[in-house]
């Protein structure tokens, strides 16, 4: 679809499967040589790390203008954002919990026009052990068997993403 798409992650051993899933590159965020050589350099960055971490070094990594997006984390940002780099280069945050109906069918109409096939698992989980729950407070992590997001349904039924593919690529 025409952009350059990296990932930007923590564990190890994941370009493999990164660039399987087409990412152009991989950058370590533990790595801060990785890191410096990213610095200024994205219009957008998505962040889909569901629990408190430090996203001034992600916030680095933007252009002036450049917009980080915080997709399903909602809480506290610790440590704090420090919001210099944000004024002196009209850097932003901003966030979304999760998209409503209407969103969804938009982005499930447009991955059906552009070819644009995911693999799910389905995964029954008790519901005192559900990730978050308003009566709990705090989003808690539950050990998943799948290694590249999850989305939970009311139900606590939650839906994995695994794997992504353009048919027209293969």
């Amino acid at each position: 679809m025409g952009a350059e798409v990296p990932l930007i992650t923590r564990s190890a051993g994941e370009e493999e499967d990164a660039r399987a899933l087409g990412a152009h590159n991989v950058v370590a965020s533990t790595d801060i040589e990785q890191m410096a050589v990213v610095n200024g350099c994205f219009g957008l960055v998505i962040d889909t790390v569901p629990y408190k971490h430090d996203i001034n070094h992600y916030v680095a990594t933007l252009q002036p203008a450049g917009t980080l997006v915080m997709i399903g984390h909602f809480g506290a940002i610790e440590p704090a954002l420090n919001s210099t780099p944000l004024m002196i280069k009209r850097r932003a945050v901003a966030g979304s919990f999760i998209g409503g109906i209407r969103e969804t069918q938009e982005m499930l109409d447009f991955c059906g026009e552009e070819g644009i096939v995911f693999d799910i698992e389905m995964i029954d989980i008790p519901a005192d052990q559900c990730r978050f729950r308003p009566d709990a407070g705090e989003p808690r992590q539950i050990p998943l068997r799948n290694r590249y997001g999850f989305v939970e349904e009311r139900s606590c039924r939650v839906v994995g993403r695994r794997r992504f593919s353009d048919p027209k690529s293969e």
